[in-house]
C-alpha cells in the first residue's frame, strides 16, 4: 500500500494507492459493467446535463462487498472513532469521453463527513 497524505483547506486528504489487486479491481468492474445505469446524476442543481450512475444500497455495501469492506479497513486506519461513521450514499458514476461534468460537493462544507473515491 502507498500512502500520501495532504491538506487542503485544513482538511487532511489521504491518496492511497495499491490497496487493491488487479483481480479484485476486474471483478468489481465487470460487476459493475452489468448493472442498469440510469441518467439522473447531476453535479450541481442547475446542471442541465445529467449523467448515468447506479446506486447501492449503503446498509449493506461495506458488509457484503469485499470493496466496501477494505473502505471500512482503511478509515479504521486513517479516521478516530471510525465506527462512529456511517454510509450515506454508494454509487458509481458513468462517464465518457466528452461528457460534461462540474466541480461539487459531495456534502455540505459545514460538515464532517469523509468521501472515499476509487
Amino acid at each position: 500500500m502507498k500512502l500520501r497524505t495532504e491538506t487542503i483547506e485544513g482538511k487532511k486528504i489521504y491518496i492511497v494507492d495499491e490497496v487493491l489487486e488487479k483481480d479484485e479491481i476486474m471483478a468489481f468492474y465487470e460487476y459493475v459493467s452489468s448493472l442498469a445505469f440510469v441518467k439522473k446524476e447531476k453535479s450541481t442543481s442547475y446542471d442541465e446535463f445529467p449523467i448515468f450512475s447506479v446506486d447501492f444500497e449503503p446498509s449493506l455495501f461495506d458488509k457484503e462487498t469485499f470493496i466496501g469492506k477494505k473502505a471500512r479497513e482503511l478509515m479504521s486506519e486513517f479516521v478516530t472513532n471510525f465506527d462512529l461513521y456511517r454510509l450515506f450514499r454508494v454509487y458509481v458514476n458513468l462517464s465518457n469521453y466528452v461528457d460534461i461534468e462540474y466541480p461539487h460537493y459531495d456534502c455540505p462544507r459545514d460538515r464532517e463527513d469523509i468521501t472515499i473515491l476509487y
